[in-house]
């Protein structure tokens, strides 16, 4: 019996018939010594008593305790559990001679048996050997205990990798008229991404960018904003997006702070919250010393910033950015990019459609290209880069530039190219190999016309080549 005070187990003896008794219990945690490991025992046999040690149905699932024994004695028995963690062991002796048993664990055991054979009953747990004990003689138990079973990783913990889907896009498709803007376009952006929108021009992203948006009602498909569809839930939607479009109006009669104000008090946010919310968002864009100043005399780079200042009000889990370094000289786009990377730290999801190439290239943690209305493209910037690596190789022979031209005209001619440019400044060729094709069949060519090869490597691969190879610059 456990004592509700202590959460011990208090020990007691019991007289019993002759008879066949059984007991069992499963354990967890070490004996009364220090052994490891996860046990279960059932002692059985006509006239034996068992006291079972410590016993436990584990409630973290992943720490195996120590091994259940059981004894018999000739007179009264005595088991001592102490309990440990949220739960108790207990244990009875039985029998009419002399007998005591403990343990230490964590957990419910249970035994029970009257017996009628004389001996000394006994509890293992004591020492550094697994517990365990057997016979074959009546009125004897039995217990054994197995190798710790370890728990796999994935069973600990969430899996980290599989994260919610903050856009979803599925078959969507836009119309208008006789056009098709969009053609049945797939798409999931996990949450905390940083997502490069990529595409010519007319390809269809500001398109999709208006439906996410729900200004722009779809033809077909579905399109989901954290977790809420775009037609049928937009307030929820509008709820928990900010959307920033290319060239938004200016608003230049207002100051600074008077624009915040007036957009925070159109999402319901009033009081001491909207000054603070104001106060935040500029500190976070760092505009807190514009605040006073009129619009119209801010630069370009500080407006764009007080666009997104403006989008984040009313804290959206997802920016729609739609070309937001357009217009921007090269500092105003470093001041965007480092905002960009301060909004992603703190959770958001980051959708942007542009065409500057270099600047999601440092910025995205993924992309998408959108060419004709399809998506021809999605994943990481390693994949996409991986998609055309080795397509590029540069070489190199020793000799001076009319060795090179020889050189190119030997290339040109094989079926495994597709294409050789002429490095000048750097005296190489950059040649673009067929689909399958290896550069091996390039260093064959050259020297076995009697050139002398210096240089042989794939071209390193940034955005703007996978972008370049994985398009073909038509519009929709």
């Amino acid at each position: 019996m456990t004592d509700p005070r202590s959460g011990e187990a208090d020990s007691r003896t019991a007289d019993a018939d002759p008879g066949p008794g059984a007991g069992s219990g499963l354990g967890s945690g070490p004996g009364s010594g220090s052994v490891p490991g996860a046990g279960s025992g059932v002692g059985s046999g006509p006239g034996s008593g068992s006291v079972p040690g410590a016993g436990s149905v584990p409630g973290v699932g992943s720490v195996p305790g120590s091994g259940v024994g059981s004894g018999s004695g000739p007179g009264p028995g005595s088991g001592s559990v102490p309990g440990s963690g949220v739960s108790s062991g207990s244990g009875v002796g039985s029998g009419p001679g002399p007998g005591s048993g403990s343990g230490v664990g964590s957990g419910v055991g249970s035994g029970s048996g009257p017996g009628s054979v004389p001996g000394a009953g006994s509890v293992p747990g004591a020492g550094s050997e697994p517990a365990s004990i057997s016979g074959p003689e009546p009125g004897s138990g039995s217990a054994a205990v197995p190798e710790p079973v370890s728990v796999p990783a994935e069973a600990r913990a969430p899996e980290a990798a599989q994260r919610p889907a903050a856009i979803e896009l599925r078959g969507l498709r836009k119309r208008f008229g006789a056009a098709e803007a969009l053609r049945g376009v797939d798409l999931v952006v996990p949450r905390g991404e940083i997502f490069g929108f990529l595409g010519p021009n007319g390809a269809g992203k500001t398109t999709t960018l208006r439906i996410l948006a729900t200004l722009t009602q779809p033809s077909a498909g579905r399109a989901r904003v954290a977790g809420y569809d775009v037609v049928s839930q937009s307030i929820e939607v509008r709820r928990r997006m900010g959307y920033l479009p290319d060239g938004a109006p200016a608003m230049s009669d207002f100051t600074v702070g008077e624009l915040l104000e007036f957009f925070a008090s159109a999402y319901g946010i009033g009081g001491d919250k909207r000054r603070n919310t104001v106060r935040d968002v500029l500190a976070l864009v760092e505009l807190s010393e514009k605040r006073d100043r009129p619009i119209a005399t801010l630069s370009l780079g500080m407006r764009q910033r007080l666009g997104l200042a403006r989008v984040l009000l009313h804290d959206p889990e997802v920016l729609l950015l739609d070309e937001p370094g357009t217009g921007l000289d090269p500092r105003a786009r470093v001041e965007i990019r480092e905002v960009l990377r301060e909004l992603c730290s703190l959770d958001k999801t980051i959708l942007i459609s542009s065409h500057i190439l270099g600047e999601l290239n440092e910025l995205c943690t993924s992309i998408g290209i959108l060419e004709q209305g399809r998506l021809v493209f999605s994943g990481s910037l390693e994949e996409a880069k991986e998609r055309v690596r080795g397509r590029t190789v540069e070489v190199r022979v020793e000799g001076d530039l009319s060795t090179l031209a020889v050189a190119r005209g030997l290339l040109e001619a094989l079926d495994e190219v597709e294409e050789v440019a002429l490095r000048e400044a750097d005296e190489l060729l950059e040649v673009s190999l067929a689909e399958g094709a290896l550069p091996g069949a390039l260093a064959r060519a050259l020297l076995g016309n009697g050139l002398e090869l210096s240089l042989l490597r794939p071209r390193e691969i940034d955005l703007e080549d996978a972008f370049l190879s994985l398009t073909e610059g038509k519009l929709a």
